[in-house]
């Protein structure tokens, strides 16, 4: 999936290189033997990085098992290549979204979003409580997509084509051009379906056990 940056809707400015973190370079110690020997595990970390800012985070999960030496490298600089990812194949949806660094990721930060999730967390707590038998098996939403992660990016890979589509299609129906600060003020049924998307990526981000595991593998230390 790709990101149209073509497209003509006013998204606001995009977060510049400047903001992103050191990068963390591995060097392995003198006398040590090499455990890995295939191609990936001895290029340099700017080279090796320019590869997975184009991986999909399953390709990544996957990829990072096979060597020690890109598990290491890959935590170390987890933020910065989460980031660099959003900004090279989600550029605007993530400027639509109104994604902002925190704590050394970018992280979705529009108040709409936030009190959607905070919403759907909140009355899925309450429903357990009136109703414990009833809801005992229901999904408990334990992973936030505000949270510092890399599950946004995840996000966007399942879902920022259908974003960018709804941004899209309400702002050609704006007699003016299209102000995201309008969309999310005014327009309910934009809303509307923002608020469907949102639960749509919060229920998939828990449901799947691969989640929890990428969550895991970018947070280990």
């Amino acid at each position: 999936m790709t990101d149209d940056t073509s497209n003509a809707v006013n998204s606001g400015p995009v977060l510049s290189s400047s903001d992103m973190p050191a990068v963390t370079a591995i060097s392995s110690k003198s006398g040590t033997r090499s455990i890995d020997n295939d191609y990936l595990s001895n290029l340099i970390p700017e080279l090796l990085f320019e590869i997975l800012f184009h991986l999909s985070t399953s390709d990544f999960l996957s990829l990072v098992q096979t060597s020690q030496r890109l598990r290491k490298l890959t935590r170390n600089n987890a933020g910065h290549i989460c980031n660099q990812a959003i900004k090279t194949r989600y550029a605007t949806v993530s400027a639509l979204m109104e994604a902002k660094m925190t704590k050394g990721w970018l992280t979705l930060t529009h108040p709409s979003i936030l009190a959607c999730e905070e919403y759907m967390i909140k009355d899925q707590w309450l429903r357990r409580q009136l109703f414990p038998q009833r809801f005992a098996l229901e999904l408990n939403n334990k992973i936030r997509l505000s949270e510092p992660g890399p599950l946004y990016l995840h996000a966007l890979e399942e879902f920022g084509d259908q974003v960018l589509a709804v941004f899209q299609y309400h702002a050609l129906a704006l007699d003016a051009p299209a102000d995201t600060r309008t969309l999310w003020r005014v327009n309910l049924p934009f809303m509307m379906e923002m608020d469907r998307l949102i639960a749509e990526m919060l229920r998939v981000a828990n449901e799947r056990p691969r989640n929890r595991r990428l969550v895991a593998s970018w947070r280990e230390r």
